[in-house]
């Protein structure tokens, strides 16, 4: 899946290192900031929710969407490294 957002956003990924060599992305979300946004003039939530009381805001501002964890990994280790990511951000 892929939109106009993903080229201006920053993806946040969980990967998974493979024994054999390499890796496989197991979790993923999708980071916009301000600054990202006002390359493409809108969050994608403008899209669904009338958020314009909170871009008044002066302070930076971090949409996170598009979320997903691969199956397999769905657990709480994997969600408290996005979570942990997302902070670090």
């Amino acid at each position: 899946d892929k939109d106009e957002f993903d080229d201006v956003c920053d993806h946040l990924l969980v990967v998974d290192h493979l024994p054999a060599g390499g890796y496989k992305v197991v979790g993923t979300y999708r980071l916009i900031r301000r600054e990202a946004m006002s390359k493409i003039g809108r969050f994608y939530s403008d899209g669904e929710y009338d958020i314009s009381l909170i871009k008044k805001h002066q302070g930076e501002i971090l949409e996170v969407g598009r979320s997903c964890v691969d199956e397999a990994y769905r657990n709480r280790a994997v969600m408290q490294l996005l979570w942990r990511g997302i902070g670090a951000y």
